[in-house]
């Protein structure tokens, strides 16, 4: 590693963009910090002159910033609950309020907030992104060293039992698998989802807030950008 490096963390977007823009714009390296499994990311290395320029950058924006983002969020928000409701009209009310604080966040660069695929496709995805995280042990796979498309096929019949019956509230007969969601308390036996269970909220799961901090239908690569981080 270069000297003169520092270390900026992943979740101020503004910043880790800028420095990425301008580090590359001064044709200096930008070094990306990544787990030992190389799956996640937690930030990136660049020249602590063009960290400290972008910090007093943020600082004399954040007011004209912020008020951009109030206002720009509030359509963004009605639009994006609307849209589940109008695709997922079985869904939760508390996974509803999940889902959009998650995949609709401002500067997150999840799929809610894309300008790469259509609507439909945002609520799909958002969905999916939202069982597969809470309702299946993928995180745990990740964690005990699967490949990241062989965990997605393991509990995509979770996912794609679980996001029929919120879509019409039919019976879902699912592959007979069962996983445990990540909190290891609740199992979701994926047999048959029923309407009525469903109305309950209660046969699922208990719903968990992840932490916070992004298309098929572009590619299969640039779809991992979009990932429930």
């Amino acid at each position: 590693m270069p000297d003169g490096y520092v270390f900026v963390p992943k979740g101020d977007v503004y910043i880790t963009r800028n420095c990425r823009i301008k580090t590359k714009e001064s044709d200096q390296m930008v070094y990306s910090i990544w787990d030992k499994a190389g799956k996640r990311s937690f930030g990136i290395r660049v020249p602590s002159s063009i960290h400290s320029e972008v910090l007093k950058t943020a600082a004399a924006t954040a007011e004209s910033r912020a008020k951009a983002v109030k206002t720009n969020d509030t359509k963004v928000l009605s639009r994006g609950r609307q849209l589940l409701r109008s695709e997922f009209p079985l869904i939760p009310a508390a996974t509803l309020d999940i889902v959009m604080n998650h995949a609709f966040l401002k500067g997150s660069g999840r799929v809610g907030r894309t300008g790469m695929t259509t609507d439909k496709r945002k609520a799909s995805l958002a969905v999916e992104a939202h069982i597969r995280h809470t309702h299946t042990p993928y995180d745990s796979l990740l964690d005990g060293g699967m490949e990241r498309s062989d965990a997605r096929k393991k509990v995509w019949p979770t996912v794609k039992a679980i996001k029929k019956s919120w879509e019409s509230g039919g019976d879902v007969k699912g592959e007979g698998e069962q996983c445990e969601n990540r909190e290891g308390s609740v199992s979701v036996s994926v047999i048959s989802i029923s309407s009525s269970s469903l109305r309950a909220e209660s046969v699922l799961s208990v719903e968990s807030v992840e932490s916070m901090e992004s298309m098929e239908s572009v590619s299969a690569a640039s779809m991992e950008s979009l990932e429930w981080i």
